[in-house]
């Protein structure tokens, strides 16, 4: 008699994520901003990496029992193993998983009181014959192994991320500030999926006055960000970092309990070796609660450091143990210096000089800046009065835009308290606290305090003996320079009472705060606290500005174009306290412009001095048009350059004309108005005007002249830089009463302006998917673009030609790898036939909107492709173009790739970009980027596996008891469409259900049913999809059993004989235009495989 021998089988799951050959959708997604309103930054000590073994971003799970030994069982045959692997090959897979492979282990059947084992693994195989190496997981280690964050790309790395301010480096306390970080691929090939990472301190002193991340911007489109905190170990897991040997997600160890750590995803799936730098714009956020540096140090500055990395390293495989990614690596640490207050001390006179005298009264500005919400009292100015100036008082305090009430102390205790001093301290005092306010439209206020007073400088430092100006050359009389710089140091200082209580003193006293390191407008602090604002005193100064001139405007686009006329405008200043005689401006007009001379637009002047007066004392300038020839006159440079003579001397002699003997009136002299008396009448100064026609070509070719243009076209972006000098003859008493050049110098001064020709803009835009140009028909819910593989993708790049004269210009387009493959396009030349209908895919011609090329028919595109060192671009090159006149025209390309099928991994996010560059005549380059974002939406299989049936009644199945009512009998194939299911399977029937079921109480001879469901939970089609199994040693597999359906029961093709499924494997078969497992739906049963055998 037999013995019945009762079998226990266990199927244990493992579910992996699988990648497919699918290169998903592209999208203009809008990214949310992450606004995490608690933080701070304080120094930090690098946080560490370490592996994660404990830990895993999906864990794997597995039975309970998965682990049981097995015990021997007589008349079973010996070595017999009840572990059996199941695996997905599926090509053009991105992502390559290691298998998990149990090994066979030598073993005997177990005991009517054990189970046993049917474990499944998964292996994913690319389509670029990566096929990833079975190794078996070791024992997790209690201990996880530490590694530095440096990197381990084989293309020795240097992926430099610099930080820059970009508007300050010293934030308000309660305020956001921002500062951009600067990704570049200095490496000679192409990383994959780069990423920046931040550690901000959002602890800070007290454990919650830290920094806190706000968003990330990049050319204004959001960048996706996750902000993780570090828990009570300090540990946070990396969302894409992982171990080079295990897999697993690394840890980032060493961090402060409570701080944040960004990981920003860059908007760059693939980042090539010459592909731009990308500037990411970051905005945090400072706690109100943070302390500050009462005293203005650097006792409370923080540091933000910043790491880069790339997760896939040189591939787009998510395969670490054969292509290594680049962990986090250090790359920058910036410091920041939290505030209350700050300051900006201005002056606000022109370029920096001034003219001595009282006719030349000018202002400082102090302008105070309070963190919004923080309330300063007893808030005082302190000036350290420069020794150079005359104090004329005038004092003027607005709060918020509004005057205010405020008291001065003078180191003139009488009058307005005006008048020069050695080492004179002003103070001005405000009578009421201030609360740092906000603009209408809620942003901070940064002039919630502006304090203005007058002064002039005078001919003699406080002692009334020593000048300011050596009256015989006009330069520093006590240095010996060339100019006397006149030097403003300022204090601010206030009382300020902490928002956060545990910041006050004992007392409840406030905290004096004292500000001595102005910051400029850029947010800088200033290195040299001494020195908050400088400006030249000056005995003759000249300021040159250039506009268009009214009516001189052709209205191509606005700004400055071939045919327009441009006013330059000229003034000068002679001291009070000196006499300029023999005055010559020299001007240099660049080459590419040209003199008007006549009409409306001919060079005028007018000119003022104490003597230029009416019949009835009334000041009556000098003035009238420039004789040319005469009084101005022009020299042709060896560069083509004009320069132009004004000879104001001579200019002031003719206007003043003759008398009855024919004497000139005048001598050409300009007199300071306080030379050799105290009347305060007119001051001596001059205003010149004339004009300049922009051309549309040079006269030089800059043939053997380095300082000229290139070629004869004035092109878009050419810049024009104009320079002018002013010189005269010092004149002083001859001590006859009368006027001498003897033992006087000559003193000049300079100025120079300048204007660019318009440049165009670039934008780029899909548009049309597979040929139609309703892209609605591809948008999801979200927005969202959605492509598949072997889609066909129309790009539509268009540029504004201002003058469309250009000695260069190009488009690079930066594909994004492995979406497309620049190499597509084979063609040399853009077809200039213009059509509206998407080209296919690897051509390229223009849009019915062009006008360039329309305009100029006989022009030739060319299409450079680069594929190599990394490299993946498409550029439209336009060779030097010039026409008769200016004219206003628009590029419009369109050209079609096709969404390769090449390996990559799940939610790579890529963007493409492009650059137009024009290079100018000059050889000035300008560049303009235009961007659009993708998201690649890819198939991701999740695998199940299950004991679901058997033709024993007695069968007891103990994960899901009703798993059997799904399937129908072993042998049968009763159920829907002729299948072994019951009922349809969809991704919503899989959240609540399992088919990971163990099964008891059988008997040898009893034939079960076993199910592999491969589900697809991601966007895009899986194509190629190979399914392998084993089955344990001791069991055969029942003939023609075999199905393969989808969720639905619908049979499947598939290549391949049954047994195959235990050696090489099926391949569910695709169709022609999709693949064999549709694209992620929760009920249609579409995206979902199913297998069965008995």
């Amino acid at each position: 008699m037999q013995k019945n021998i009762k079998k226990y089988l266990l199927l244990e799951q493992l579910e992996e994520r699988i990648f497919l050959d699918a290169n998903p959708i592209a999208a203009v997604e809008p990214i949310d901003p992450i606004d995490d309103p608690a933080a701070e930054l304080i120094p930090v000590v690098p946080p560490q990496i370490e592996s994660q073994d404990s830990v895993t971003a999906e864990p794997e799970t597995t039975s309970e029992n998965s682990e049981q030994e097995t015990a021997a069982e007589p008349n079973e045959p010996d070595g017999a193993s009840l572990e059996t692997t199941t695996a997905v090959q599926q090509e053009g897979g991105d992502e390559v998983q290691s298998a998990v492979n149990e090994e066979a282990s030598e073993s005997v059947p177990p005991s009517s009181d054990e189970e046993a084992d049917i474990g499944d693994t998964i292996i994913a195989e690319s389509d670029i014959d990566i096929q990833a190496a079975e190794t078996e997981i070791a024992e997790e280690s209690s201990s996880p192994e530490q590694i530095t964050p440096e990197s381990s790309d084989p293309f020795e790395l240097d992926n430099t991320a610099d930080i820059t301010p970009v508007e300050a480096i010293d934030p308000m306390i309660g305020e956001d500030f921002t500062f951009t970080v600067s990704l570049d691929n200095t490496t000679g090939g192409t990383l994959y999926g780069p990423y920046i990472d931040l550690y901000m301190p959002t602890t800070g002193d007290d454990g919650d006055d830290g920094v806190s991340f706000v968003d990330a911007t990049y050319l204004d489109t959001p960048v996706n960000a996750t902000v993780q905190i570090f828990d009570s170990g300090g540990e946070v897991v990396h969302p894409y970092a992982v171990d080079v040997v295990t897999g697993n997600p690394l840890i980032i160890t060493g961090g402060t309990p409570g701080d944040t750590y960004i990981t920003l995803e860059m908007p760059f799936g693939s980042f090539t070796p010459n592909q731009p730098a990308a500037e990411i714009e970051v905005t945090a956020h400072i706690d109100e609660y943070r302390q500050v540096d009462g005293a203005g140090g650097s006792a409370e500055d923080f540091d933000i450091q910043v790491y880069t990395g790339y997760r896939y390293g040189s591939d787009s495989l998510d395969n670490p143990a054969s292509n290594p990614p680049v962990n986090p690596t250090l790359v920058e640490t910036q410091t920041f210096r939290p505030e209350v207050i700050r300051f900006e001390k201005q002056y606000l006179g022109s370029e920096q000089e001034l003219a001595t005298g009282p006719n030349y009264p000018e202002q400082y500005q102090v302008t105070i800046d309070i963190a919004t919400g923080q309330t300063i009292s007893n808030l005082q100015l302190t000036e350290n009065l420069p020794n150079e100036i005359f104090y004329l008082g005038n004092n003027t305090v607005r709060v918020n835009g509004a005057t205010t009430g405020f008291s001065v102390t003078s180191p003139n205790p009488t009058g307005n308290g005006e008048g020069i001093f050695t080492n004179g301290i002003l103070t001005i005092a405000l009578d009421s606290s201030v609360t740092g306010g906000t603009l209408a439209g809620g942003e901070p206020r940064t002039d919630d305090v502006v304090i203005t007073f007058d002064f002039y400088v005078p001919q003699y430092y406080a002692d009334g003996v020593t000048p300011i100006l050596n009256p015989a050359t006009g330069d520093d009389a006590i240095g010996l320079t060339e100019d006397r710089e006149v030097i403003n140091d300022v204090q601010v200082t206030g009382d300020w009472i902490p928002t956060d209580p545990r910041d006050r003193p004992l007392d409840g006293s406030p905290i004096q705060i004292s500000m001595d390191a102005e910051v400029n407008s850029d947010g800088i602090i200033s290195p040299t606290p001494s020195r908050d604002e400088v400006f030249d005193a000056e005995a003759i100064a000249i300021q040159k500005t250039v506009g268009l001139a009214a009516g001189g405007d052709t209205g191509i686009i606005g700004g400055y174009n071939p045919g327009d006329i441009v006013q330059y405008t000229l003034t000068f200043q002679v001291s009070d306290y000196f006499n300029f005689g023999e005055i010559l401006i020299d001007d240099i007009l660049p080459d590419g412009l040209e003199l008007q001379t006549t009409g409306s637009y001919a060079p005028t002047f007018s000119i003022l001095d104490e003597t230029a007066v009416d019949g009835s004392g009334n000041p009556l300038p000098w003035a009238g048009t420039w004789d040319v020839g005469t009084n101005l006159t022009t020299t042709t440079q060896a560069d083509d350059d004009t320069e132009l003579h004004f000879d104001v001397s001579a200019a002031i002699i003719a206007a003043a004309g003759v008398d009855v003997d024919g004497n000139p009136l005048e001598d050409g002299i300009l007199q300071g108005d306080l030379y050799g008396n105290t009347d305060l009448d007119n001051p001596a100064t001059g205003t010149i005007t004339y004009y300049a026609l922009i051309k549309d070509e040079y006269v030089s070719t800059g043939v053997g002249d380095s300082s000229g243009p290139g070629d004869v076209s004035v092109d878009q972006g050419d810049l024009f830089t104009n320079s002018v000098d002013i010189e005269g003859q010092i004149y002083g008493d001859d001590g006859a009463g009368g006027l001498t050049a003897t033992g006087f110098g000559l003193d000049q001064d300079d100025s120079s302006a300048s204007f660019q020709i318009e440049v165009g803009g670039v934008t780029k835009q899909i548009y049309a998917i597979n040929g139609n140009t309703d892209l609605s028909v591809f948008t999801d819910p979200q927005g969202r673009l959605h492509m598949q593989p072997g889609d066909t993708v129309t790009y539509r790049l268009q540029y504004q030609m201002p003058t469309s004269e250009f000695e260069s210009f190009r488009l690079d387009d930066y594909l994004p790898l492995p979406a497309h493959d620049a190499g597509e396009i084979t063609i040399t030349t853009v077809d200039t036939a213009e059509s509206s209908i998407p080209p296919a895919a690897g051509l390229a011609y223009l849009h019915p909107d062009d006008t360039f090329s329309e305009t100029f028919t006989s022009e030739v595109i060319t299409i450079e492709t680069n594929t190599t060192g990394g490299e993946n671009r498409i550029s439209f090159v336009y060779d030097e173009h010039d026409n008769a006149i200016a004219q206003e025209t628009f590029i419009d390309i369109l050209f079609t790739v096709t969404v390769t099928d090449e390996p990559f991994a799940d939610g790579l996010y890529l963007t493409n970009q492009v650059r137009a560059i024009e290079n100018g005549t000059p050889g000035i380059s300008s560049a303009s980027d235009g961007i659009i974002q993708i998201v690649l939406d890819e198939p991701d299989l999740e695998i199940t596996k299950g004991i679901v049936e058997s033709d024993n009644d007695a069968d007891i199945y103990s994960a899901n008891a009703n798993v059997h009512t799904y399937f129908t009998e072993p042998g049968s194939s009763t159920g829907i469409n002729s299948s072994r299911l019951e009922q349809s399977i969809s991704s919503d029937w899989l959240d609540s259900n399992d088919i990971n079921t163990n099964v008891a109480n059988l008997d040898a001879g009893d034939t079960v049913t076993v199910a592999i469901i491969a589900e697809n939970s991601g966007n895009a089609d899986a194509f190629d999809v190979t399914l392998t199994d084993a089955l344990p040693l001791g069991y055969a597999y029942v003939a023609s059993s075999l199905q393969a359906t989808d969720g639905n029961g619908i049979p499947l093709a598939y290549s391949g004989a049954d047994s195959d499924l235990f050696g090489a494997g099926i391949t569910i078969d695709d169709t022609a235009d999709q693949g064999s497992i549709d694209g992620y739906d929760p009920t249609s049963g579409t995206n979902i495989i199913v297998i069965t055998y008995d």
